[in-house]
């Protein structure tokens, strides 16, 4: 049966309705963080999906490819880039499928492996919505702006907006200093495999400015120097024991 109609679009809805959260339950002893295993999400999905009678295939890698790179520790490793195409399927046959990328580094042979365990944890991650029980959206602890009480009313008695009716200032130089570092640092980040980068790095200058914010162009440059000196975690932003600091 084609993936235009049939059972599948029924069941999906119904194993989303059964699924619970899944947290960041396993923990990374060599680069210290959190992490959800596919163990966990193997364990949350497996009820839900043989009660509706749904099951998961990985129906074609599209592209796949492999490269050396170095860790931060001048050792070698593979990175391996996987492209995969799954398809979910309802016991009428019907099915639907969808595309994930998956990214592995290892230091061994294991890259193939944990690009396609990515791939897959993607695909099922976003086709289901899977609840991970965390509080990321950004509006949740923002300050948010106070309703207007009033209608807005333009000064000058007219409906345009007036020269110095909201007046705006240039970025200054340490402004676009800081920019221009968040998005180097974030892509450094990203590279690695972390998917936090705001919260790496905090910690990352947490760490360089002893817990100040960054108020000069020495500051800025200092923070760029210590990520790229590879002294810092790539993925917690920690400081690396053993090295020079210690």
């Amino acid at each position: 049966m084609s993936s235009e109609s049939g059972q599948i679009y029924e069941l999906i809805p119904k194993v989303m309705a059964d699924l619970g959260a899944i947290g960041k339950n396993q923990t990374n002893t060599f680069d210290r963080y959190k992490f959800r295993g596919i163990d966990d999400l193997y364990n949350a999905m497996h009820g839900p999906m043989s009660r509706n009678g749904v099951f998961l295939v990985p129906h074609e890698i599209i592209d796949v490819q492999h490269r050396e790179t170095l860790t931060q520790k001048d050792k070698t490793q593979i990175e391996c880039i996987m492209v995969v195409r799954f398809r979910l399927y309802g016991p009428d046959g019907s099915y639907v499928e969808g595309v994930a990328e998956g990214v592995g580094l290892d230091r061994g042979d294991k890259a193939s492996n944990k690009a396609h365990t990515a791939a897959i944890k993607v695909f099922l991650f976003e086709t289901f919505m899977i609840p991970t029980d965390e509080n990321m959206d950004s509006e949740k602890d923002s300050p948010q702006r106070e309703p207007q009480q009033d209608a807005y009313k333009p000064p000058h008695g007219t409906v345009e907006p007036q020269p110095g009716d909201m007046p705006t200032q240039p970025p200054t130089t340490l402004q676009k200093a800081k920019t221009a570092l968040m998005k180097w640092a974030l892509d450094q980040h990203e590279a690695a495999g972390g998917t936090n980068g705001a919260t790496w790095l905090q910690g990352v200058a947490k760490n360089v400015l002893d817990g100040k914010t960054a108020t000069s162009m020495r500051d800025v440059q200092a923070v760029r120097e210590a990520i790229e000196s590879g002294n810092y975690n790539m993925i917690t932003g920690d400081w690396i024991p053993g090295d020079a600091r210690d």
